[in-house]
């Protein structure tokens, strides 16, 4: 089981997930909102394109939600160079390094900073039986589970429900998530099928410690 600290900044609840000398990586506890990775995407213009330089969701973090936060939260908030890897299982490109002030995980992130190692590429691939909520291993399955699958679950409104990480999936026309059961999905959420799908955001940010 893997313990996390709580703070509380702006309006909402965050995990502690690393602490360096002077600044701290934190995450909403719980899923925010409901948004689409990119509200713009439609087959015919986007698909085999999209990625987490030029996605919505991005633009939206760093724009109006970083808005919610006073002047002098802004100040704490840290401007960050983040990679953004290809996925390892399926070779997808996951775009050029961007700048960011407020992200989402990657699939590396979303393992390391819960129990693994950060190196997914070698862990046990397993499918999942979504009626019965139970994983089996599989050679080619696209989702892995871990130890720290009770502390990647997040809830929206009270109801475990998916949320983004910034990792493209099996295709550039989709994104990889987290599910309910806190389970990492690296096949990825296909961007164009999402109408029946509720998928929500739990950004990420370094705080400047004060």
């Amino acid at each position: 089981m893997i313990f996390m600290e709580t703070i509380k900044f702006g309006a909402y609840s965050w995990r502690v997930l690393e602490e360096q000398e002077d600044k701290t990586l934190i995450i909403t506890e719980d899923i925010i909102e409901i948004r689409p990775y990119d509200s713009e995407f439609t087959d015919e213009n986007d698909f085999g394109n999209l990625i987490w330089e030029s996605c919505s969701l991005r633009q939206y973090l760093n724009s109006g939600f970083l808005k919610k936060f006073t002047t002098e939260e802004q100040n704490r908030i840290i401007e960050t160079k983040l990679s953004n890897p290809n996925n390892l299982w399926y070779g997808v490109g996951g775009g050029p390094d961007t700048t960011d002030k407020i992200f989402l995980l990657s699939l590396e992130e979303a393992d390391r900073y819960f129990g693994g190692k950060g190196d997914y590429l070698g862990v046990i691939r397993k499918d999942l039986d979504f009626d019965a909520g139970v994983y089996t291993k599989k050679e080619d399955g696209g989702y892995f589970s871990n130890d720290g699958d009770a502390e990647r679950q997040a809830s929206y409104e009270g109801i475990p429900a998916f949320w983004w990480l910034r990792s493209p999936g099996i295709h550039k026309a989709s994104a990889a998530a987290v599910f309910g059961n806190g389970g990492v999905c690296v096949f990825g959420l296909d961007i164009g099928a999402l109408l029946d799908v509720i998928c929500g955001v739990r950004p990420a940010l370094w705080l400047k410690k004060q």
